[in-house]
């Protein structure tokens, strides 16, 4: 039987034709790089992806009808999964065209990676690379990062979608408490202030002693969490520099909820202290630190590791803001420092933040679900609330959350399982998983700093893209997409 589209679909599939035709026109600055920089392929890779893109949105807008229906809050999740989906292939394109990768696996893993903000790379040595392509491999994870999301709330009130439930699906909006406000009056805030953040960064590179070409692509990827590098030994590339400090400052503010920095602007930073899930973020980096340094530094004198405290800072709040940068190979760490770096891949960074993974507001629910159920065993008639930052947690908030941490771990396992067929070792096949589930990057072993993906095989490469983009569209949209009550139209 054919399947006909239902007119929620039909309006769904209108508007990504103008998401296509404005991927059409975000390409084109990168021709005139290619130009610049004398990269005849380049120029041609992305001219005609550009053609392309803007081809198929022109299709798209002309040919589907135009409806007058108000979306659902279920077509949110197909919304944004088609979103990303699109702009991933689309994305692909210049890698195979400008000759830079032949497997189409490998290309799509690539540009999974730069549009999720993971920064997991194929590439052993991208410094070889023509600059342009490096320049938008780059800009895939800034546009991720933040401004593919404020670029698609732009255009949602003409879909009668209320941005709300499309947000909610998102890390880079999805808040707790007064703070999950309507996104409609802040997408604008939210833009300046990641084109400011953006400024600031680029400014303060180029003073650390980057060229301009350099400060671009290293901006684009720390404001975004993402961690792309144009060359293959990251950061220690500019080891003795400020260049590490720089980073380590916008990091730290990218991985901060933020609607902190409206409320600091406007009720001062007491009231921004007061906040659990900020509070636990930078408990979380200081604690963390100063463990590993200890630990790095117990066989030997301080004086022997002078570095030992920044490598250790940097190399923590890398993690915990899924960005994905080092400044060392801490495979060399002791033992129990790469099992911290481990466990904090899994933590994530603030909620409606730029960055990936679980976000420290669910694990601290989590934790108050945990003591709230022990207190039960204990006293079994005893009333014991939830709140966070003073306000009642809402049962179906717990719920969602538990039911979130399950598939979590749910994909780690199965993600593991089956990229455990491609024969590699234990810590690269479970570190590869978590990595890119949760939007980091480096692994372990074979996938270590320095390293590449190339290790893995085509069909291990698409699995690893499929995790890449259900780490950031907050797993839920995956989930409810293989769900047949998902398609089933007479339900809500």
């Amino acid at each position: 039987m054919v399947h006909v589209m239902t007119a929620s679909q039909t309006k769904i599939f209108r508007y990504l034709g103008f998401v296509l035709l404005g991927l059409a026109a975000l390409l084109l600055p990168f021709i005139a790089a290619a130009v610049g920089y004398g990269e005849n392929k380049c120029i041609s890779s992305f001219a005609l992806t550009s053609f392309f893109s803007s081809g198929i949105g022109l299709a798209l807008i002309t040919i589907v009808p135009k409806m007058d229906v108000h979306l659902k809050k279920r077509d949110g999740y197909l919304l944004m999964a088609m979103i990303w989906a699109l702009v991933s292939l689309i994305g692909m394109i210049p890698y195979i065209l400008s000759g830079a990768v032949s497997s189409p696996f490998d290309a799509l893993f690539e540009s999974c990676s730069g549009f999720s903000t993971t920064g997991a790379t194929i590439f052993s040595a991208p410094e070889m690379l023509p600059r342009s392509l490096l320049l938008w491999r780059s800009f895939t994870q800034w546009l991720g990062g933040m401004g593919i999301i404020v670029f698609a709330s732009a255009l949602l009130p003409p879909t009668g979608i209320e941005d709300q439930s499309v947000s909610q699906k998102h890390s880079s909006v999805n808040v707790i408490g007064k703070r999950h406000a309507r996104f409609t009056g802040t997408s604008a805030r939210l833009l300046m202030l990641y084109l400011g953040f953006s400024a600031a960064c680029l400014i303060a590179l180029r003073m650390a002693g980057m060229t301009f070409y350099e400060s671009l692509i290293h901006m684009m990827s720390t404001v975004s969490t993402g961690g792309f590098s144009c060359y293959h030994d990251s950061l220690a590339h500019f080891s003795g520099t400020a260049v590490p400090a720089v980073i380590l400052v916008f990091m730290i503010l990218s991985g901060i909820n933020y609607n902190m920095f409206f409320i600091l602007k406007q009720r001062g930073i007491a009231v921004m202290m007061r906040d659990e899930e900020f509070t636990a973020y930078l408990r979380i980096l200081l604690f963390t630190s100063i463990v590993i340094f200890a630990d790095l530094i117990m066989p030997r004198p301080l004086s022997a590791d002078s570095g030992a405290a920044g490598d250790a800072l940097f190399q923590t709040v890398s993690m915990v803001t899924t960005t994905g940068f080092t400044t060392v190979n801490y495979m060399r760490w002791p033992v129990f420092s790469q099992i911290l770096i481990l466990l904090l891949m899994m933590v994530g960074a603030c909620s409606g933040s730029a960055g990936s993974g679980p976000k420290i507001v669910r694990i601290l629910i989590s934790c108050k679900l945990v003591k709230r159920s022990l207190h039960t065993r204990i006293h079994p008639n005893r009333v014991s609330e939830m709140a966070m930052n003073h306000r009642p947690i809402r049962q179906e908030t717990a719920t969602n959350i538990s039911n979130y941490m399950f598939f979590y771990f749910f994909l780690i396992f199965c993600g593991s399982l089956i990229v455990a067929a491609d024969g590699q070792d234990l810590m690269t096949t479970l570190s590869a998983v978590i990595s890119c589930l949760c939007n980091i990057g480096p692994g372990f072993s074979a996938i270590a700093p320095g390293l590449s993906y190339a290790v893995f095989s085509p069909a291990a490469k698409a699995v690893l893209s499929l995790l890449m983009i259900a780490g950031r569209l907050e797993l839920f949209a995956v989930f409810m997409l293989l769900s047949p009550h998902y398609w089933n139209s007479n339900r809500a």
